[in-house]
């Protein structure tokens, strides 16, 4: 099935917190302007290049990944170079903070918003489906100091289905915690379960609750690489 689009223009911030506790997400169609996302899309693909994960013969911009390679795992050197490269510059951080953003979570949260509650980079490379991010609940893997944190994922291009856009379960939220496997081996899901997704564009938000179940679906394009941004927000106490 498809996300139901909320609109912020048009729904008061009481319907769209109603939405959200229903549904345990918030998807809005082009949320974001298009240079504060292509802005740090240009760093995270040059970090790229410098790392040595793109084509060499290709245009940088074009995300093109280099043959051979599989999505790197979190502990990577090269993943958490990638994550200071990107995270500790101003185009970052004026997304992450960006008042179209900010505003959106204090309206769906009712309150004033903490960000900075874990940001990660992804690169999601082509016939790479052994490293495809596995259904789970991020609440699984939260301290205590992430606890309650919802995240906006974004991503720095047009994303369809096919190059490997998330998806999620539903009000899956109103289930509470679920068992997971080990380390990051996610959860089992049944054969039967009704997922929603969309194809992104860019500019487009999807907002999810921290026991939201979703996944990565796998990227399916021959070549270039699924660019995209996890930030967390919850909100302040007291």
């Amino acid at each position: 099935m498809e996300f139901l689009a909320a609109d912020p223009e048009r729904l008061s911030s009481a319907a769209l917190r109603a939405q959200a506790e229903e549904l345990g997400y918030l998807f809005v169609r082009g949320l974001l302007p298009a240079e504060a996302l292509l802005s740090v899309r240009r760093i995270l693909l040059q970090q790229a290049a410098d790392l040595a994960f793109l084509d060499p013969g290709c245009e940088v911009n074009e995300g093109i990944a280099r043959l051979g390679l599989q999505t790197p795992s979190y502990d990577d050197p090269r993943f958490v170079a990638l994550q200071v490269g990107v995270q500790s510059r101003r185009e970052f951080d004026a997304l992450r903070e960006h008042p179209a953003l900010i505003t959106l979570l204090e309206r769906c949260l009712g309150g004033p918003i903490q960000s900075r509650c874990g940001e990660v980079c992804r690169l999601a490379f082509p016939a790479s489906e052994a490293h495809t991010t596995r259904p789970h609940q991020d609440q699984a893997y939260y301290h205590q100091a992430g606890s309650g944190s919802w995240t906006a994922w974004i991503p720095l291009g047009d994303c369809p289905g096919s190059l490997g856009a998330l998806r999620l379960i539903p009000a899956s939220h109103l289930n509470g915690l679920l068992p997971h496997g080990p380390g990051v081996s996610g959860m089992a899901v049944p054969e039967e379960t009704d997922w929603a997704g969309s194809d992104f564009r860019l500019g487009d938000v999807l907002l999810f609750h921290p026991l939201t179940i979703h996944a990565a679906q796998h990227n399916r394009d021959p070549r270039r690489l699924r660019v995209s941004v996890d930030c967390r927000y919850r909100r302040q106490a007291g």
